[in-house]
């Protein structure tokens, strides 16, 4: 991982003068910005086809907004930042031990694509790396967005179609030894190679593995239990990949946790933002409680 979020614990006060004086900064700019894009077009317009003073008056206007609409992005890039480095990073201190949180890096293409999870992706973004141990069990969490991007037709009806295949978190967890099966849970209308005892959780799972017999070992009736009715509380999708030393679990809910938040009461209160990541974080915690259970895997 590249550099990661290191700073001396500021004040919840001086935390929201900064994230206040980026904020305002971003404001005054992009309202600032349309003045010179309507001026640019407007020069422009006049000029018409031959090129005058209007012309130049139109390229320098155009360059100003660009340029105001760059530092209105940069200012409030630079809020977000102060926010996650000092409030997010902090809530997740409380929970993760030798929590390392880096909001710019995430759990690499090439270990999601590895586990098979998901196909037909050819887009991928994460952020909001967190790593650390949970209970002595080395984890990592980060956002992931996979999406699907086709071209479609042809000549002027050509378009680009694009379909999210997975948005949310994805967490791995080390287990104490390597598995001999490769068990991979998803929540999909498509057959796996094996059913359950359990209706219900094979109604919501599609099982795939190499080693029926060991998968029984991961697949408790407790677990299963567990997991068909957490999902439905969290409404959440989740999906897992037990391979080797590792577990993948892969949390479909659809947005980016540990974002600004949008209640008044969270931004000037920082105590209750921390409140609400620790609630981000309780679905992933008790999925992992859970699985700590299991004397076959820890």
């Amino acid at each position: 991982m590249s550099e990661t979020i290191e700073k001396t614990r500021i004040s919840d006060e001086d935390i929201l003068k900064k994230i206040d004086g980026h904020s305002k900064k971003a404001k005054n700019y992009f309202l600032a910005s349309p003045i010179f894009i309507i001026g640019g077009i407007i020069s422009l317009n006049i000029t018409g086809k031959e090129f005058s003073i209007y012309s130049l008056v139109g390229i320098a206007l155009i360059l100003v907004f660009l340029f105001l609409f760059a530092k209105g992005i940069t200012s409030a890039s630079k809020a977000t930042e102060v926010f996650k480095s000092n409030v997010v990073k902090y809530a997740l201190e409380d929970i993760i031990d030798n929590c390392v949180y880096n909001s710019k890096e995430s759990i690499t293409e090439k270990r999601i694509k590895e586990t098979g999870l998901f196909s037909g992706w050819n887009n991928f973004h994460g952020n909001d790396y967190i790593s650390g141990t949970y209970k002595g069990h080395k984890i990592e969490i980060s956002d992931i967005f996979l999406e699907q991007e086709v071209e479609r037709g042809s000549g002027d009806n050509k378009k680009t179609v694009k379909t999210t295949i997975f948005k949310g978190q994805w967490m791995t967890c080390k287990l104490a030894k390597n598995l001999p099966a490769v068990i991979r849970l998803s929540e999909s209308s498509k057959k796996g190679n094996i059913e359950t005892e359990n209706i219900a959780f094979n109604n919501k799972y599609s099982i795939y593995t190499d080693n029926p017999h060991y998968m029984f070992y991961v697949l408790t009736p407790h677990f299963m239990e567990y997991i068909v009715s957490a999902d439905e509380v969290a409404e959440a999708r989740t999906f897992f990949c037990f391979e080797k030393d590792t577990v993948h679990i892969a949390i479909y809910n659809g947005h980016d946790a540990f974002e600004m938040p949008a209640r008044k009461d969270c931004k000037e209160d920082f105590s209750l933002a921390r409140e609400q990541i620790k609630i981000e974080m309780k679905y992933i915690t008790e999925i992992l409680d859970e699985l700590l259970r299991n004397d076959s895997l820890f």
